[in-house]
């Protein structure tokens, strides 16, 4: 997988890693394919530390830099 930046954090879902990066970024890699599907700008200041899917699958809460 090719990221924007180092890796901090990462969660996965089914068939999917969402990972949290050194740059501010959420990406969303394919599994089968290691293909980025989608990206985020969560943290305009600098890492995302840690993240979090909750069960429902239709939240993701972070932490970084910006707090």
């Amino acid at each position: 997988m090719k990221t924007t930046d180092a890796v901090f954090c990462g969660e996965v879902l089914e068939n999917v890693v969402v990972v949290g990066c050194g740059d501010g970024n959420i990406l969303g890699f394919n599994l089968e394919d290691d293909k980025c599907m989608w990206g985020y700008g969560a943290d305009q200041t600098g890492a995302v530390h840690c993240l979090k899917i909750n069960d429902d699958a239709d939240c993701c809460v972070t932490g970084g830099e910006i707090g």
